[in-house]
């Protein structure tokens, strides 16, 4: 809160600063590796028009203004809500120095139970959400190309979050899969006799 006490902003901001992933170990492991690079990237959602709440300041007037936070037991109801703040138009304030600590998280199932609510929620928000199986049996470029270009990170690192980002590309057709078959389930009792 130090970062913003001498700032002032007006009703229609959000206030966004670094979300600061750490380690408790003195060697990261490969899933803090992972997290490192990975999560939490708020200057990259600004690009991408939204932002995590992880690390978001928003006065109570405009948050009630803004359509209704979804609380599905999912994820990505962040996502959903500053979209919506920013279509009605609300400006966003990057405040660098504003820094929230988060813990990384350092072992498997921790990281398969991120993974199954940030797929409940893709699928939730976009029930049209895929990934080709065969995709999933080739090495995953697109986060390769992002984890090459991480300048703070070396090439230990680099190798760990890349192979965590296999492992999860092809973990995901799993979840996908069956988070689908359970939405088809759930809605054929809800809507068929």
């Amino acid at each position: 809160m130090t970062a913003l006490e001498n700032q002032t902003f007006g009703e229609e901001y959000r206030v966004t600063g670094h979300i600061d992933v750490f380690s408790i170990n003195k060697k990261m492991k490969a899933f803090e590796c992972y997290e490192s690079i990975s999560a939490f990237n708020q200057l990259q959602n600004l690009k991408d028009g939204f932002l995590v709440t992880a690390n978001l300041l928003v006065r109570a007037k405009l948050f009630k203004r803004v359509v209704l936070f979804d609380e599905h037991p999912f994820s990505g109801g962040d996502k959903e809500w500053t979209r919506s703040a920013t279509a009605l138009g609300h400006k966003i304030k990057y405040v660098p120095n504003s820094i929230v600590n988060h813990p990384a998280r350092s072992t498997w199932p921790e990281m398969t139970q991120k993974l199954r609510r940030t797929t409940g929620g893709k699928i939730t928000i976009f029930p049209d959400y895929k990934i080709s199986a065969f995709r999933s049996f080739f090495p995953p470029i697109e986060a390769a190309s992002h984890i090459i270009k991480h300048k703070n990170s070396n090439l230990r690192v680099k190798t760990l979050v890349f192979l965590v980002a296999y492992r999860i590309q092809a973990l995901l057709i799993f979840f996908i899969n069956k988070k689908r078959a359970i939405h088809t389930r759930a809605y054929m009792r809800e809507h068929l006799p």
